[in-house]
C-alpha cells in the first residue's frame, strides 16, 4: 500500500482513483462499509482504492483537552487498511488553516491533486469544510456537476 502524508504529494497517474474519505479512527462496521464501496468501485473501473484521512485526528486539534483516546495508532490503522485491500492512503495533516477551507475549495483541491479522481465514498453523516458546512449531499452534487 502506498502512503503519502499530504494531498499535495499525490503522484498523478492514468489509473482511475476512488477515494474513501473519513477519519477511520477505529475501522468499525460503518467505516468498513465506506471503504468497501471504494474498493468495489475501484475494481469495477480497473482503478485504485485510496483512503483520505487525517493525522492528527481532528479532535486533537479542535479540542485537545477533550479528544478521546484513539482506538488504533497510525501504524495499526495503516496495517488494517492494507489488510482490507486498499491501494493507498493519504494522511492529510489536519490544521486550523486546513479546517478553514470552504467545502468547494476542498473538493477542487482533491480534483486538482488527483486528476484521475473517479469517485468518493463517504458515510451519510460525513461533513467537511469550514464549520463542517459541507455534507454528503453537497459532495454528491459536486461529483455530479463534474461528471464523477
Amino acid at each position: 500500500m502506498k502512503i503519502i502524508h499530504a494531498l499535495e504529494e499525490f503522484s498523478a497517474g492514468t489509473t482511475p482513483v476512488i477515494l474513501a474519505a473519513g477519519c477511520f479512527d477505529g475501522l468499525h462496521i460503518g467505516h468498513r462499509a465506506v471503504i468497501q464501496v471504494a474498493i468495489d468501485q475501484a475494481k469495477a473501473c480497473d482503478g485504485e482504492a485510496w483512503i483520505f484521512t487525517f493525522s492528527p485526528h481532528p479532535a486533537k486539534v479542535l479540542s485537545p483537552d477533550h479528544a478521546p483516546p484513539l482506538i488504533f495508532t497510525t501504524s495499526q490503522q495503516l496495517r488494517h487498511l492494507q489488510e482490507l485491500g486498499v491501494d493507498g492512503c493519504i494522511l492529510q495533516p489536519f490544521t486550523v488553516d486546513f479546517m478553514k477551507q470552504e467545502p468547494v475549495d476542498f473538493f477542487d483541491a482533491l480534483r486538482s491533486h488527483i486528476p484521475e479522481l473517479a469517485g468518493i465514498s463517504v458515510g451519510a453523516d460525513w461533513s467537511f469544510g469550514k464549520n463542517r458546512s459541507g455534507n454528503a449531499d453537497l459532495l454528491a452534487r459536486l461529483c455530479a456537476e463534474r461528471h464523477m
